[in-house]
C-alpha cells in the first residue's frame, strides 16, 4: 500500500477560461486542492527470450482528484473517487530486428462520495488498449566530422546503409553494438 500527493501544476491553474450559454468569460478560482490517494497494486512479469507478458491489479481511492472540465476549459478538484482496474502488456519477438508489442487496460472510476456517488467519473476511458511493431534498423555510426565522408564512400557500394553521426543521436535512444569496422 502506498500513498501519493499531487500538487497543481502551472498548466492546471492556467488552461484556459471557460464560458457561459452567452459566451460570456467565466472567472477561475485558482484554488485546486492537493489531489492525495491509497493505492494498492500487484502483478508479476514472466520474460523469455522471445516473449514478455506483464499484468497487474490496482485499486486507487483519490481524495480532490485533479480533473479537466471541458465545460467550464478548466481543471477542478473532484468529490472522493475509487478508480480500480488491470494493465497487460506483452511483446514476442518475431525475428532479430521485428518485436511486435501491444496492451490492454480496463479501467473503473466512480465516485465514492458527493452528489455524484456511484456513477463513473466522466472522461475516463473503461477499456484502452494499443498494438505496435518495433523495428530495429542497422546504422553506421561516425564521429561528426568524418560522417559527410563516410557517407559518400558508403552510398557508392550500399546506399540504403544509414550513416549518422554521434551528435545526431537523440540522447534516450537505445543502442546496440554489433561490431566495429
Amino acid at each position: 500500500m502506498r500513498r501519493s500527493d499531487r500538487a497543481g501544476a502551472d498548466d492546471d491553474f492556467f488552461t484556459g477560461t471557460g464560458f457561459d450559454a452567452f459566451f460570456n468569460p467565466l472567472p477561475q478560482n485558482f484554488q485546486l486542492k492537493t489531489q492525495t490517494s491509497e493505492d494498492v497494486e500487484g502483478g508479476f512479469r514472466v520474460k523469455t527470450n522471445l516473449f514478455q507478458v506483464q499484468t497487474s491489479v490496482y485499486l486507487m481511492d483519490l481524495e480532490n482528484e485533479i480533473h479537466f472540465n471541458p465545460v467550464l476549459f478548466y481543471n477542478v478538484n473532484l468529490d472522493p473517487t475509487r478508480r480500480y482496474g488491470s494493465e497487460t502488456s506483452a511483446s514476442l519477438k518475431v525475428s532479430d530486428s521485428v518485436t511486435l508489442r501491444g496492451g490492454m487496460a480496463i479501467t473503473r472510476a466512480v465516485f465514492r462520495d458527493g452528489m455524484w456517488a456511484g456513477n463513473d467519473v466522466p472522461l475516463v476511458s473503461r477499456y484502452t488498449g494499443n498494438i505496435g511493431l518495433l523495428r530495429e534498423s542497422a546504422v553506421l555510426l561516425t564521429g561528426p566530422q568524418v560522417r559527410p565522408y563516410v557517407r559518400s564512400i558508403i552510398e557508392r557500394f550500399r546506399g540504403q546503409t544509414v550513416v549518422m553521426s554521434q551528435n545526431e543521436v537523440h540522447p534516450k535512444a537505445r543502442l546496440r553494438t554489433i561490431g566495429t569496422v
